[in-house]
C-alpha cells in the first residue's frame, strides 16, 4: 500500500510512517506495515488488518525500511544497519563508513536491532503489542487468524418520546409517550482459516414504555428478552492490491428468537415490547475494504431475503431488505481510530396471504460516529452514536472488544 503524504496531514502521516516498512513484490503489489520476522526465505509482514502475511523471499523485489535491522546471512555473516532499495532480489544495507549488498534469498534471520536505553526498549515493546484498532473492520474484512478468538460485547441504548398538550385536562396538562430501550450484546467471533471467520450474535434488549394522558391516567410495561440469534460465515474473496480493494463476501442467518406477539388494537401501546422481526433470514453480502494510510475505506452492499411467516393461520411475507454501506476509518496513532459510516436501506412492499399491500414499502438512512482506544493489545473500547436520518431520536452505545 502506497503512503500518500497529504499536505495538510504530512506530519502527520510522517510520524506514523516513520516505522513503517515497506514490501514492494514481483507481481506489483505494494504493502506497507512492519517485518515481524525473516527466515529461512520466509518474511512474516504484520499488516493494518491485525494479521499477518507470509511472503517468501522469491517474491519479493524490494524492501524499504527506516529502522536498524540485524541480518544473518546463510554463510554465517552478520550485518546490521539501514536497509536500502533493492533492484531485481538484491538489498544492501549501510551502517556509518560501509555498505553491503546481499541477496534475499541469501537471508537466514532478519530481526530489528534494539538498543541498551530502557525509554527506547519500552516503546519499542508497546510498538510490538499494539497496533490502531480496527474491530469496525469486523463485518467487512476476516480479521481473525487460524484458531484465534475474539469476543465483542456491549450495550446501546436509545429513548423515543412524543409529547401533546390537553388544555381541556387542565392547565400544563399532557399526553405523551415514551419508550426506553437497552439492546445487550454478546458477539463471539472465531478464525477458521486464514480468510475464513465465523460468528455469532447473542442479544438481549429490555423495553420499558410509559403511556400517560394527564396526571389522572397513567400507565406503564416493562419487558427484559432475548433478541433475535443470528450467525454469520465471511470469506476474504481477493486480497488487497495497490491496484483494487480486498472484497469479503459474508452469509448470515437470522432467527426469529425474540418476542412477537400480536396485540389487540387496546394493548396497541404495548407494540414497542416486541423485541423481534418474527422471521427467517438470509442475507449475502459483499463488502469491500481500501487502505490508504492513514484513512480505511470501506463499505458494502447487502441483500436480506426474508421468508414468509404463517402464525394463527394468516400468512405474511415481509419486504426484502436491500442496503448499502459507506464509511471511512482514520487511525490517529497506534492506540486510537476514529470513523463515520453512512447506511441506506429500501424495505420491499408487504404481502398478505399473498397479495401485495401497496405503500408498505419504506426507506431509511443512518449515520454513524465512532472512536476507539486501546485499553491493552488484547482489550478494545468504542463508544458510539448513531442517527435515524429519516427520524428522530440517536442511540447511544459503547463495545468492547477481547481478544484471546
Amino acid at each position: 500500500m502506497k503512503i500518500r503524504a497529504l499536505s495538510a496531514l504530512s506530519i502527520l502521516i510522517l510520524s506514523l510512517a516513520a516505522h513503517a516498512d515497506v514490501l514492494k513484490l514481483v507481481n506489483g503489489d505494494i504493502i506497507t506495515g512492519n517485518i515481524v520476522s525473516f527466515k529461512d526465505g520466509l518474511c512474516v509482514f504484520s499488516t493494518k488488518y491485525g494479521s499477518s502475511l507470509r511472503v517468501t523471499s522469491a517474491e519479493i523485489k524490494e524492501i524499504q525500511s527506516s529502522n536498524q535491522y540485524v541480518i544473518t546471512l546463510r554463510n554465517g555473516d552478520r550485518i546490521s544497519g539501514v536497509i536500502h532499495n533493492s533492484d531485481e532480489g538484491k538489498a544492501s544495507i549501510t551502517r556509518p563508513g560501509s555498505s553491503t549488498t546481499f541477496s534475499l534469498s541469501e537471508i537466514k534471520d532478519f530481526s530489528e536491532r534494539r538498543q541498551d536505553s530502557s525509554m527506547l526498549a519500552e516503546t519499542e515493546k508497546k510498538k510490538e503489542n499494539y497496533s490502531s484498532p480496527v474491530n469496525y473492520l469486523s463485518d467487512y474484512t476476516v480479521l481473525l487468524d487460524p484458531g484465534e478468538v475474539d469476543l465483542d460485547f456491549g450495550f446501546k441504548y436509545r429513548s423515543y418520546k412524543t409529547t401533546n398538550a390537553l388544555p381541556l385536562e387542565g392547565r400544563y396538562q399532557v399526553s405523551s409517550y415514551s419508550i426506553k430501550k437497552l439492546y445487550l450484546y454478546l458477539n463471539p467471533r472465531f478464525g477458521i482459516t486464514k480468510d475464513l471467520s465465523f460468528s455469532l450474535n447473542l442479544p438481549w434488549t429490555y423495553t420499558r414504555i410509559d403511556d400517560v394522558s394527564s396526571n389522572a391516567y397513567t400507565r406503564d410495561a416493562s419487558q427484559g428478552h432475548i433478541g433475535d440469534i443470528s450467525a454469520t460465515i465471511q470469506y476474504k474473496t481477493i486480497d488487497e492490491t495497490i491496484s483494487h480493494p480486498s472484497l469479503t463476501s459474508s452469509v448470515t442467518i437470522s432467527t426469529p428468537t425474540g418476542r412477537k406477539k400480536s396485540v389487540s388494537e387496546l394493548n396497541s401501546w404495548k407494540q414497542a415490547l416486541n423485541n423481534s422481526e418474527g422471521y427467517w433470514s438470509v442475507t449475502p453480502a459483499l463488502n469491500f475494504v481500501r487502505v490508504t494510510d492513514p484513512v480505511t475505506i470501506f463499505g458494502g452492499i447487502s441483500y436480506e431475503k426474508i421468508f414468509e411467516t404463517n402464525k394463527g393461520g394468516e400468512r405474511i411475507k415481509y419486504g426484502d431488505i436491500l442496503s448499502f454501506t459507506l464509511g471511512t476509518g482514520y487511525a490517529l496513532n497506534d492506540v486510537t481510530s476514529f470513523g463515520t459510516q453512512f447506511q441506506y436501506s429500501y424495505s420491499d412492499n408487504l404481502r398478505y396471504d399473498g397479495t401485495e399491500i401497496k405503500g408498505t414499502s419504506s426507506e431509511g438512512e443512518s449515520l454513524q460516529f465512532y472512536f476507539s482506544y486501546l485499553l491493552s493489545h488484547t482489550l478494545t473500547i468504542t463508544p458510539e452514536v448513531s442517527f435515524p436520518l429519516d427520524s428522530s431520536g440517536a442511540t447511544f452505545g459503547v463495545g468492547f472488544t477481547r481478544n484471546f
